[in-house]
Order: structure tokens, then C-alpha cells, then sequence
């Protein structure tokens, strides 16, 4: 990467997305004194502490002063514990919307764009930090449901919902794809659903079927007649695979997936809108060159038989994954979403939802970092050189042996 290059067009782009004042403009400032700190001030430090992936308050701070004007880590917690969070879903619609008449959000290797929907425990802790939070065991946990466009080069969070209380993903889906539907439903954005089993039920496929949509639900144990009888179907038949992956090396082996499909189970056990069954084999390679088949997932798919290859099937399948490793992964390893919080509302106040605040201003700024990382920049920069390149563009009063310091701090 060109580290002298990159900083100037990470500048060039942010300048033209004017990511703070389209936060300030939708959010209002929830003090009631007036204060020597202006809200835009507060809003734009606490942009670049999640740009950067910071993972303590006290760092922001820190950052602050690299800005040039330190605010205490006490002010920004103040101003967090109190912003209504529920603006913020606006400002996320905004920004997918602005991508999108970039022409960056085109599918990838697939002749529509797909969806995956995955849920996520955005916050852990022994008190009830928000008034959404579901209590396991000892522990209080803060739960979203995520909605990825898993076809876009950049991978994008399109949609997040906190869970309530009584309910669990599989309940809270049909409140959470008519609102998704309502936001994107005319944007041609996605014409198909991803999800894994815990989303797989005969009702959540006919809603996404009613819609005019494609649905694609990974089948388990919890569809005991239909996976058994797609292991019947499907097994005698993975000998003769319609489409292999190339060999990739993954974890120091050599991996290749594997499609068996049919569509002799249309309509069975009561699922009206199934056309296709589908089986993916993920076989490695040993250094004796024996394979061994080490994962077998069973697909249930309303798609028409020539809705995708074969091949983009197995593309389909895999982009799945893409909200675990990449929306999930640099939410937690990079930015120790799962184990890190700002500030947490100790003493759960029920009008304080700074958990939830912090946990759209990271969605918000994932959707910037990788449309950086994997659209907007040529080079396309690894977390490290990208984090790097934006220090320079966010804190300009930055020596430069903090920056060394604070790369070899990323990099642990």
C-alpha cells in the first residue's frame, strides 16, 4: 500500500461523506446546560474513537487531545448514557442508500444481491446495562439481529434490531423483515435471504416467499423430517458432485467445497415454497493427498432451478459466512465488540441506553471501514495499514511515534 497516497484519498472520502454532521443533523443534543463542549465536537471524537476501533473510552480521550482539543473521557460517557439511540437507524438507511447510488453495493460474482441475517450479543454484563437486555444464568446480555448484504464487495450492515426481552431471533424475525422490507423493499438491493438454522421454520420461509424473495435456510435437527429425508436423497448422490470449489489453502489445508442439489423434495412436509434441497460438502486434504469430507450442511431454497449455477451456489452458501467473518470478526477481534464497552449504564438507569448508542456508532462506522478497505481504495490495505492510514487522516496532531506506537499496539 502506498502509505503517503492512501491517507489523502481516506481524506478526500470522508470529507465527501460528512459522516458527523449527518449524525449531528439526526441526533439531538440531550444536555440541558449549556456546556464549553459544542455537540458536533463530542459527535465527531466519538466517530473517530469508533473509526479507529478503540476500545476504551479513556483512549478516545487520548485521541481527543490528537484532534486538538482533549475532552474528558467523563463528558463523552455523559453525553453517550443520554443520546436517544433511535435516531441512529435513520442515519445507517442514509448511509446504505448513499453506497447505493455509489454503484458499490452491486453483488459480486451473483446475478442478484443476497441478504444474510445472523443474530449477535452485542454486550455481557453482571447488571441489566439496557432496558433490552435478556438475562442467562448470572449475566445480562444486550442481543441484535443483524441483516449483512453478504453479495457487496464491502459486506455492509444494512439493518440492526435489539431483541427484546421475551422473545429470541426466530420469534422477533417476522417484526424484523417487514421492517427491513419497508426500508428496502422497492430498492432492489437483495432479492434473497440467507440464514442459518436457528432462522429455518415454515413460517419464516413463507414470509420471505410472500414477499417475492429468495430464501436460503441452512437445515439441522430442529427440521428433523426434512433433513433426514435430504440425507437420504442427497448422500448416495455427493459421489457425483454438480459443481467443486477450486483447492484454497485455509488454516495451512487444502480445502474444497462440494454441491449435490435436487429438487425432487419440492413441497414436502408442508414447505409449499420449496423448490431445491441442496447439500454442501467441505472436504480438506491431507499432506498424504487422502480427502476427507470433515462438514456436510443441508440447504433448503424456494430459488427456481436456474435462479443461480451451480457454481454461484456454492459462492451463495459461502458468502453466508461473510457476517460472521466479516462484520461479526471485526466487530469482536478488532474491535472487542463482545468484551468491551465504553460506558455501560452501572446503574441501569432505564432512559440510559449507551450500549445501544455504541453499538450503532459500530455498525455505522464497520460500513466505512470496509467500504475503504474493499471498494474505495485500489490498494485495498490490510486492518493494520488501513487503521494506520486513518491516524494520520483523524488525528493530525498525532506524532509520529505514537502512530508507530499505536499500530504495534494493534497488531498485539
Amino acid at each position: 500500500m502506498n502509505i503517503r497516497k492512501t491517507p489523502k484519498r481516506i481524506q478526500r472520502i470522508l470529507r465527501n461523506l460528512n459522516l458527523t454532521a449527518t449524525v449531528a443533523a439526526a441526533l439531538k443534543d440531550p444536555r440541558r446546560t449549556n456546556s464549553p463542549w459544542p455537540f458536533v465536537l463530542l459527535l465527531e471524537v466519538l466517530l473517530v474513537g469508533t473509526l479507529l476501533l478503540r476500545r476504551a473510552l479513556l483512549t478516545v480521550e487520548q485521541d481527543s487531545e490528537a484532534m486538538g482539543t482533549r475532552v474528558p473521557d467523563s463528558t463523552l460517557s455523559y453525553v453517550m448514557t443520554r443520546i436517544n439511540p433511535s435516531p441512529f437507524r435513520a442515519v445507517l438507511h442514509r448511509q446504505i442508500r448513499t453506497m447505493h447510488r455509489s454503484r458499490s453495493l452491486k453483488p459480486v460474482g451473483l446475478p442478484f444481491g443476497i441478504a444474510t441475517v445472523d443474530g449477535k450479543t452485542t454486550w455481557t454484563g453482571t447488571h441489566r446495562g439496557d432496558t433490552m437486555c435478556q438475562k442467562q444464568g448470572d449475566h445480562w446480555h444486550l442481543r441484535a439481529m443483524r441483516f449483512v448484504l453478504s453479495s457487496a464487495a464491502s459486506r455492509p450492515c444494512i439493518e440492526q434490531f435489539f431483541l427484546p426481552p421475551e422473545t429470541n431471533e426466530i420469534g422477533y424475525f417476522k417484526t424484523a423483515w417487514a421492517a427491513l422490507l419497508t426500508t428496502y423493499g422497492r430498492l432492489g438491493l437483495f432479492e434473497a435471504l440467507t440464514g442459518d438454522a436457528g432462522y429455518a421454520s415454515k413460517e419464516n420461509a413463507t414470509l420471505v416467499d410472500e414477499a417475492s424473495k429468495g430464501y436460503i435456510f441452512r437445515i439441522n435437527d430442529a427440521q428433523p423430517t426434512l433433513l433426514a429425508e435430504m440425507q437420504r436423497v442427497l448422500l448416495p448422490r455427493a459421489g457425483q458432485p454438480e459443481a467443486v470449489s477450486p483447492w484454497e489453502r485455509v488454516d495451512g489445508r487444502e480445502v474444497q467445497r462440494r454441491l449435490v442439489r435436487t429438487d425432487v423434495l419440492a413441497g414436502f412436509d408442508g414447505w409449499p415454497h420449496l423448490r431445491q434441497a441442496w447439500l454442501i460438502q467441505t472436504v480438506v486434504m491431507h499432506e498424504d493427498r487422502r480427502e476427507e469430507v470433515v462438514m456436510e450442511r443441508y440447504f433448503a431454497t424456494n430459488l427456481v432451478w436456474k435462479a443461480l449455477s451451480p457454481l454461484q451456489i456454492l459462492l451463495a452458501v459461502r458468502a453466508h459466512w461473510r457476517i460472521e467473518n466479516d462484520c461479526n470478526w471485526v466487530m469482536d477481534v478488532i474491535g472487542g465488540e463482545d468484551t468491551s464497552s465504553w460506558t455501560n449504564n452501572r446503574k441501569a438507569v432505564a432512559a440510559h441506553h449507551p450500549l445501544q448508542v455504541q453499538a450503532w456508532l459500530r455498525v455505522i462506522a464497520y460500513n466505512v471501514l470496509g467500504w475503504l478497505k474493499r471498494v474505495r481504495l485500489r490498494s485495498r490495505p490490510s486492518w493494520p495499514e488501513l487503521l494506520r492510514a486513518l491516524e494520520r487522516v483523524l488525528l493530525p496532531y498525532l506524532t509520529e511515534l505514537e502512530a508507530q506506537v499505536a499500530v504495534a499496539v494493534f497488531l498485539g
